[in-house]
């Protein structure tokens, strides 16, 4: 790292310092879609919500409580919430509330 650099005085080729590589929230070269910086690799993505899953999973009680003692099996429901950039259509799965049942 030239000393420069050191005190904040960058040569900035966009949002990249030709340098040290350090980045910088300005002067982004965005790629077609307009989601990922070709420089620094920042994404921009867009996401609204397009839909919703529900995944259920059987778990043995004796691994949940992690104790070696024998419990009952439950049911675990996972909500997921599901998103999609409305520029370059890439999906994304966020997980939401879980729910455990005895069975």
């Amino acid at each position: 790292m030239k000393i420069k650099c050191a005190f904040g005085i960058h040569k900035w080729e966009g949002c990249r310092c030709k340098v040290c590589r350090e980045t910088r929230d300005q002067d982004h070269q965005w790629n077609a879609t307009g989601c990922r910086c070709l420089r620094c690799y920042r994404e921009n993505h867009e996401w609204i919500l397009s839909g919703t899953d529900i995944e259920n999973e059987y778990q043995d009680g004796y691994f949940l409580n992690g104790s070696g003692q024998c419990e009952p099996e439950y049911e675990i429901t996972k909500h997921y919430n599901i998103y999609r950039c409305k520029k370059c259509g890439e999906e994304k799965r966020e997980e939401g509330k879980r729910t455990y049942r005895e069975i």
